[in-house]
């Protein structure tokens, strides 16, 4: 019983902040303050905005600094963040190209945001370009107004509206560009991977390359220490005949022969 009192008491609470969400959705805008937002925001699409597709003024507009704006529509009596609205005229600018240049408003409307805290002023405007259904394209131009004295507009955007198959199209775009992203990074993974193999018969060949030329640097010094016993042999068998040589000579003399009477120190070889 305690549980379904818990349960139920859970359920108010959650109706009940959803109600208060809903009476802040829907909190009225004062009429005067709305009619006076929708007018500043009226101005600023077809006196400023829809001006901006002249190449001279967007290069003017895209060229001031945020501080520059603040005090030219201060000097107007609106006052904006200079950052919003350099924003905002570059989302403009963009949309434009789809929107084409300002055909007409179609409708302004003011609210206020979720917060309760900001007024939204939409305005709806139609271009001169048409969309999939060969309809004349419409956009949706948002300021954001801080709920003070001063009204300040903190931020500017416009939004084209899109029929339901040019977002189908986006979407499937958005959706192949992200598969063929996630299968290009999963190929170049296998490409590393695959490369990993390579390295150890590298490794081998190295090696291989290193012993060849150890053994072919082995082998003349191998040649040379036999060539060096080979020439000791040589020398011992020269000795020994030059002795023999020696002691018939004292013989034929009528010397005494004896090997004691000289010592064989060095060999010369004449060429």
């Amino acid at each position: 019983m305690k549980k379904i009192k818990l349960l139920l008491c859970i359920t108010a609470c959650l109706f009940a902040l959803n109600g208060c969400s809903i009476l802040a959705e829907s909190k009225p805008v004062d009429p005067e303050v709305a009619q006076a937002l929708e007018s500043t925001a009226y101005s600023m699409v077809t006196q400023i905005f829809a001006q901006s597709t002249d190449e001279q003024f967007a290069d003017y507009l895209l060229g001031l600094s945020p501080e520059e704006y603040e005090l030219q529509f201060e000097g107007m009596g609106v006052y904006v963040d200079g950052n919003a609205m350099l924003k905002g005229i570059e989302s403009w600018i963009r949309a434009s190209e789809q929107l084409g240049n300002l055909k007409e408003v179609v409708g302004t409307r003011a609210e206020y945001d979720s917060k309760g805290t900001s007024i939204v002023v939409t305005v709806t405007v139609r271009g001169d370009k048409v969309n999939s259904l060969n309809a004349p394209r419409e956009a949706e131009v948002e300021f954001v107004f801080r709920d003070n004295y001063y009204k300040t507009i903190t931020s500017s955007a416009t939004n084209v509206t899109l029929t339901f198959g040019e977002k189908m199209e986006n979407a499937g775009l958005n959706t192949l560009i992200g598969m063929g992203t996630v299968f290009a990074i999963l190929i170049l993974l296998c490409l590393i991977i695959s490369c990993f193999g390579i390295f150890p018969k590298i490794e081998a060949r190295m090696k291989e390359k290193k012993s060849k030329e150890i053994s072919s640097i082995d082998q003349p010094i191998a040649q040379i220490i036999e060539k060096e016993e080979m020439s000791g042999t040589d020398d011992l068998e020269l000795v020994a005949v030059i002795s023999a040589a020696i002691c018939a000579y004292e013989s034929a003399q009528g010397m005494p022969v004896s090997t004691d009477s000289f010592v064989v120190r060095s060999i010369k070889r004449r060429r």
